[in-house]
């Protein structure tokens, strides 16, 4: 597990965005794109939004491989604005996803250009495109596991759920049991009308 209110992931944010500043001017590169992206995010109060994400990445957190720390992983200054970018698109996704937040114009912005530029991207970062993907359901298994909705269940599987089936039972036996009455209501009259005939002429004699 790992965390962006740390010192660790603020000194990573300090030297990506550092690296960004200096190709930022370079907007016919892939390379400048990505690092203009990564500042429109970035360069804000950014030790408090690593804080928001933090609060709002709840599964996310669970996967090492996600850790911001991996975009400094590679020499090259390209594969790490590559990351940087990839990530903080993952982070964000899980941060609307869970709270149905509204954007600002640069988160809104950061999220389409990423989206544009994803078929340009290097292959190593598609496993991390994969994650994002699936986030919804990574977070719907953990919300479905979670202690709260455990302790839901239990609640449900505590009540006497043989005292419901008795009921439904014994009143589709009670329902079933006035269709075969009404059925046999006819057949039942006629023998009483019989039986009235044969008792009235028995009293005849």
């Amino acid at each position: 597990m790992f965390s962006l209110n740390t010192e660790e992931a603020k000194d990573v944010l300090k030297k990506l965005i550092k690296i960004a500043e200096s190709h930022r001017s370079d907007s016919s590169s892939l390379l400048g794109v990505l690092s203009e992206n990564l500042l429109n995010i970035t360069e804000r109060d950014y030790h408090n939004f690593l804080g928001v994400l933090d609060e709002n990445i709840i599964t996310t957190k669970n996967y090492d491989g996600i850790s911001l720390k991996i975009a400094l992983r590679d020499d090259d200054d390209l594969k790490k604005m590559e990351y940087a970018n990839v990530l903080f698109y993952i982070y964000l996704r899980e941060w609307q996803f869970r709270k149905k937040a509204s954007f600002d114009i640069e988160i809104n912005k950061f999220c389409k250009e990423l989206t544009k530029l994803r078929p340009q991207l290097s292959e190593q970062t598609q496993y991390l495109f994969e994650f994002y993907d699936e986030l919804p359901f990574h977070v719907l298994q953990d919300e479905f596991h979670s202690e709260h909705v455990t302790k839901i269940i239990k609640v449900i599987q505590s009540t006497d759920v043989e005292k419901v089936d008795k009921f439904i039972n014994g009143y589709e036996g009670v329902v079933n049991k006035i269709d075969n009455w009404e059925q046999e209501l006819p057949n039942t009259i006629q023998k009483l009308i019989t039986y009235a005939k044969i008792s009235k002429s028995k009293n005849c004699f």
